[in-house]
C-alpha cells in the first residue's frame, strides 16, 4: 500500500482558514480530496483548497464564489 503525506490549506478569501498535514494511503488521499472539493462546491463562501505534496507540488481548487471574489 502506497502512503502519501501532503499538507491541506483551506482559503476563505485571502485569508487562511486552517492547515493541516496527512499522511495517507495514496486512494483514501484522492478520496478525502475530491469529496473535500465537492463539499467545498457549493458553499457561498469564496473558498481555496491548496494541496501540497512532500515535494513542493500544488493542486488548488477554488470554488465558484472564490473565483467571482477574485474577478473583483
Amino acid at each position: 500500500m502506497n502512503i502519501t503525506q501532503f499538507i491541506l490549506e483551506v482559503y476563505i478569501g485571502n485569508a487562511l482558514s486552517s492547515r493541516q498535514q496527512m499522511v495517507l494511503p495514496v486512494i483514501i488521499a484522492i478520496q478525502q480530496a475530491v469529496g473535500l472539493c465537492q463539499q467545498v462546491y457549493g458553499e457561498a463562501q469564496p473558498m481555496k483548497l491548496v494541496f501540497i505534496n512532500e515535494y513542493g507540488e500544488m493542486i488548488e481548487y477554488k470554488n465558484p464564489a472564490f473565483l467571482k471574489f477574485e474577478r473583483g
